[in-house]
């Protein structure tokens, strides 16, 4: 069941940032039914988790004298860098099987994209926790 919550976090969360920030987007190869596009958000969304779990740590341990050089501000720029990296990842698939990416219009929108994914990620925590409670 934890997986579960952990999935809709994720999915919630990027489904924000997709619908507050233009140059954040899914492209799809051909035009997508609405199936489609639940499915893209799931996938990106479980891809971004899996993202968020493994790889972060790792790099957040190794940003961390930047990250107390930096007050933590640093810390976005590990945000933006997870978002980026799923990016290219879905990308690196479309060419091959999925049919549509994930598009990071720049550094900016990768950096606005991490903090508006974290703050709802927070949020959306917050919400399933006081359900399961």
């Amino acid at each position: 069941m934890r997986w579960v919550t952990w999935l809709a976090v994720n999915i919630i969360a990027l489904t924000v940032a997709l619908a507050l920030l233009d140059g954040l987007s899914i492209q799809y190869d051909h035009p997508p039914s609405d199936g489609r596009r639940v499915f893209a958000v799931v996938l990106i969304g479980a891809l971004l988790g899996v993202i968020n779990k493994f790889v972060r740590p790792l790099v957040t341990v190794l940003a961390i004298p930047a990250i107390v050089l930096t007050l933590g501000f640093a810390l976005l720029l590990v945000n933006a860098a997870m978002l980026a990296l799923t990016a290219r990842i879905t990308n690196h698939f479309n060419e091959s099987t999925i049919g549509f990416h994930l598009h990071v219009a720049g550094f900016w929108t990768a950096v606005a994209g991490g903090l508006i994914i974290t703050i709802a990620s927070w949020a959306t925590s917050l919400v399933f926790d006081k359900i399961r409670r």
